[in-house]
């Protein structure tokens, strides 16, 4: 959700594309903000403005979301070099 609000840039079109809610967007990004003790974003006149905590917080999320796709595609790689000689996972 942290992610499609960044993409999308404001919890209307966040909410949209999540198929939710505003309030239910709302309240998930302000109860992760209650976990990781510190605003991620102000909220001002109907609007929600990045903080710069946001910003280095956001990075983060990103590199995270880069390192499982590339253990993904090492997963896949392993996967095709070792075909037939390794017993899939069932399921």
């Amino acid at each position: 959700m942290f992610r499609a609000l960044m993409r999308h840039e404001g919890i209307t079109k966040a909410a949209k594309a999540l198929d939710l809610g505003q309030s239910h967007v709302s309240r998930a990004i302000a109860q992760l903000e209650s976990e990781l003790g510190f605003l991620l974003f102000v909220r001002s006149h109907g609007s929600v403005l990045p903080t710069e905590e946001r910003e280095t917080f956001s990075r983060e999320v990103e590199r995270t979301y880069a390192g499982l796709d590339h253990l993904e595609q090492v997963a896949r790689q392993i996967l095709e070099l070792t075909l037939p000689a390794v017993e899939r996972y069932p399921g």
